[in-house]
């Protein structure tokens, strides 16, 4: 049960990514969002804020509702893992509530495999979209249980 708790399944991560984060934190929609865990390298995220690390996959957010938004980052969380990729964009769009861009923010926070993310460049989509840096899947025990 330990073993378990520790690795966490899959069917444990829609649950583990809360709204209550989001919620206590709107974001506006012209706001820039930028975040890195302590660890991270300072010229990794200067290079991913300046649009400089290639992303691997994209996924546009207009149009959809929150769970329908959420499973749709999870779902791109998990491609770019199993491709072994480690930039991704998420287009969330800079509605005048900025609902989906606040979710996106407060999720790509409590993910385990989030290491930083900016708002894109404006040639990339600006501060309607997010360029995302994940761990890559090597280094990942769940990767190496799964083959």
């Amino acid at each position: 049960a330990k073993r378990a708790a520790a690795e966490g399944s899959t069917d444990t991560e829609m649950t583990e990514i809360s709204d209550t984060q989001a919620i206590l934190n709107p974001v506006a929609s012209q706001a820039s969002l930028s975040y890195r865990i302590a660890t991270l390298q300072h010229k990794v995220f200067e290079d991913l804020k300046a649009g400089k690390l290639r992303w691997f996959e994209a996924v546009d957010l207009h149009g959809c509702t929150v769970e329908q938004a959420r499973s749709a980052v999870l779902e791109i969380i998990q491609i770019a893992k199993a491709e072994n990729q480690n930039v991704i964009k998420i287009v969330h769009g800079k509605g005048p509530e900025a609902i989906l861009k606040t979710y996106v923010n407060g999720w790509l926070r409590q993910h385990r495999d989030v290491l930083a993310f900016v708002s894109a460049p404006e040639n990339q989509g600006g501060t309607g979209a997010v360029l995302v840096l994940l761990k890559r899947a090597e280094k990942n025990p769940k990767y190496d249980a799964q083959k």
